[in-house]
């Protein structure tokens, strides 16, 4: 059986099956409307590649909402690492982290606009005159 060679257009298609199956390739056919390329083997077998390397049909955006809307079902599925008791204790563990953070921080910044950090009180501490 004779080996049939690459078609006249040139495809992506036609590359990777190439790279897969090389001399074993005997027929070509390139699907246009469905934007794929297939070749028969020498074994009577039919392999296909995609012409693309984006799928058509499908945006960036689309992929993007489509992996958070898997996401957000794993996480509402319940059967993940974390179950939703423990998002809900580390939830809660976090708000407290936060609100613990944000009153410690205002602590330190009345601690600077406050009359403690007057120059002449500064310098009794460094110097350990106030001891």
């Amino acid at each position: 059986m004779h080996t049939a060679h690459q078609p006249a257009s040139s495809t992506l298609g036609a590359d990777i099956l190439l790279a897969r199956h090389g001399k074993r390739i005997v027929a070509w056919r390139v699907d246009r409307a469905g934007e794929r390329t297939r070749a028969k083997l020498q074994d009577g077998t039919w392999d296909s590649a995609p012409n693309s390397l984006v799928q058509t049909g499908s945006s960036p955006a689309q992929k993007v909402a489509s992996k958070a809307a898997r996401t957000v079902h794993h996480l509402t599925a319940d059967d993940g690492a974390l179950n939703r008791s423990d998002r809900r204790f580390l939830g809660k563990v976090m708000v407290v982290w936060g609100v613990a953070s944000v009153a410690l921080t205002f602590g330190m910044l009345a601690l600077v606009g406050s009359e403690a950090m007057d120059p002449a009180v500064l310098e009794n501490l460094v110097t350990g005159a106030g001891i």
